[in-house]
This record gives structure tokens, sequence and C-alpha cells, in this order.
């Protein structure tokens, strides 16, 4: 299982279109929480989810962008698969 990290940004950026988007990423099996590795629970900052899976980055880009364009015209999609080090962050707030 590969764990990836997801960042879509919006060009349509209204509250309404990001609680939108993250409800039907939420129903795709994505997550706004990150786990540490002594287990705390962490909420990722808004446009950011997290997914694990065994389908290819691209398969997951493609997840996300079908998802994202029937929000928004011109979604911006980041994704990218964990390495070895594992996932780092600041300011995070516990969930």
């Amino acid at each position: 299982m590969t764990t990836y990290i997801v960042r879509v940004q919006l060009s349509n950026s209204t509250p309404q279109n990001y609680t939108t988007l993250k409800n039907a990423l939420l129903k795709a099996g994505f997550s706004k929480k990150i786990i540490a590795k002594d287990g705390s629970a962490y909420i990722l900052p808004n446009g950011n989810y997290l997914g694990e899976s065994d389908k290819p980055i691209n398969e997951i880009t493609n997840i996300v962008k079908v998802i994202a364009l029937q929000i928004d015209k011109a979604p911006q999609i980041l994704v990218t698969s964990q390495g070895e080090q594992g996932n780092s962050w600041i300011g995070l707030p516990r969930a």
C-alpha cells in the first residue's frame, strides 16, 4: 500500500466548492487526517487529503481530477507519494 498526499486548488475557490470537494473526496476514500508515528491524528490544511492505495500515482491523480472537474473547470492538482522518510509537518491541529 502506498500513502499519497493530494493537494487540490480550485480556481473558483468558494467555501462551498471546497466543502463539496471535501465531501466527494471523503466519499472516494480519501481522508483529512494524517497519523503521526506516535499514533496521534492531525487535521490536514484545506485542500489537502491523504489516501492509501495499491493503485499507481497516475491513477490516483486521475481519480482526483474526475472529482475536481465536477466542481471546478480548472483545478490544480498535486499528488505525491510517501517516501522512506515519511512525512513531516508543523502547526497542524490535532484531530
